[in-house]
């Protein structure tokens, strides 16, 4: 999927689950998954999206239904159960937090994992989005798994977290 999507020159940035199998916890298998989700730059993921149509995901059913305007585009799947969003912000467009896309993007690292380096956040940006997403997106009645992410990224980060402009980006963006 990675690979599509760069050699179709567009950009993504792998977003929680994903991404924290490779930069929190010591076996990806320690960390369930129930789908992909992908950050795009605004102006790009309609053409994400489409290029994944393009190699056979398709339209999945919701859930629930959408009462606000969401941060990403329908999702998709494939026969085989995998599914992908693809977003272009990282919290529903009614929350004030996390609008500065550009200083993310420009803080964005890749990870070795093997065959391709992984593109993500930098690790005060994945802990600032877990952290928003519990609380805009599920009004802090989360799953134990947000609580073990959160614990699992500041455990495998340590010393290393950048916890200065972690505070610093935080209180930017209120």
């Amino acid at each position: 999927l990675l690979a599509a999507i760069s050699n179709a020159g567009r950009t993504i940035l792998v977003l929680k689950g994903a991404c924290l199998t490779h930069i929190a916890y010591d076996d990806p298998a320690l960390r369930p998954m129930y789908d992909l989700d992908l950050l795009a730059p605004a102006d790009e993921a309609d053409a994400v999206h489409a290029l994944l149509r393009s190699i056979g995901y398709r339209h999945v059913e919701l859930r629930v239904p959408v009462v606000r305007p969401l941060h990403h585009l329908h999702p998709l799947g494939r026969e085989d159960g995998v599914s992908v969003e693809v977003h272009h912000a990282l919290a529903p467009m009614h929350s004030p937090f996390l609008k500065d896309l550009a200083s993310l993007w420009a803080r964005a690292v890749r990870t070795p994992t093997g065959d391709f380096d992984l593109p993500h956040p930098a690790t005060d940006d994945v802990l600032v989005h877990l952290c928003v997403h519990a609380a805009c997106n599920h009004e802090l009645q989360v799953p134990l798994l947000a609580i073990c992410d959160v614990d699992a990224l500041v455990a495998a980060t340590g010393d290393a977290m950048p916890w200065t402009r972690l505070v610093e980006t935080s209180n930017a963006s209120g």
